[in-house]
């Protein structure tokens, strides 16, 4: 398979690809949200996706359920059989994005970040922040009512987020 190409829109989950050898039997997608563990994740169809001799395009369709946040998809090559081959696509972002509010007060000691409304929760080492000269990565995960402490940082307007790829598009920072 070559030129696979995998889009979220109008309610559905769409992938078109190329099949790039004459071998090539059928293909089994799975797909699972980039936090889950191990194996390949949920089949995408009931049924294997079989290649029609005359035609050297393929495509799958479902219906996007509750799916939300970054995917990964493995498509698995003429199965158990000999000759298998795994490609992986990371990172396919399907569904809307989670947002994600803060609020700034100011503090003798600096400006206080609260992460007011985080629809879901951000992995430790996945935000940063640069305020002035200072650029730090948050060594833990945000969550809803986090509060953050920029010392010697009294202009709010200073401090500056950013999420590291790919997860700057799973999040809308607001």
């Amino acid at each position: 398979m070559e030129e696979i190409q995998i889009e979220c829109r109008n309610g559905k989950i769409r992938i078109h690809w190329r099949w790039c050898s004459k071998d090539t039997e059928y293909a089994t997608i799975f797909y699972k949200e980039k936090s889950g563990r191990g194996g390949a994740g949920a089949p995408f169809h009931e049924h294997k996706i079989y290649r029609t001799a005359s035609d050297d395009r393929g495509e799958a369709e479902r219906a996007l359920e509750s799916e939300r946040g970054l995917y990964t998809f493995t498509f698995v090559i003429n199965g158990e059989e000999e000759g298998k081959r795994e490609i992986v696509y990371d990172d396919v972002m399907l569904g809307e994005a989670f947002y994600i509010r803060t609020e700034r007060r100011g503090h003798e000691e600096g400006t206080v970040v609260v992460f007011s409304e985080v629809e879901r929760e951000v992995p430790s080492g996945v935000m940063e922040y640069t305020a002035g000269k200072y650029r730090h990565r948050l060594p833990y995960p945000i969550r809803q009512g986090c509060c953050l402490l920029v010392p010697g940082v009294y202009r709010q307007e200073e401090i500056k987020f950013r999420l590291s790829e790919p997860y700057d598009k799973a999040y809308i920072l607001q």
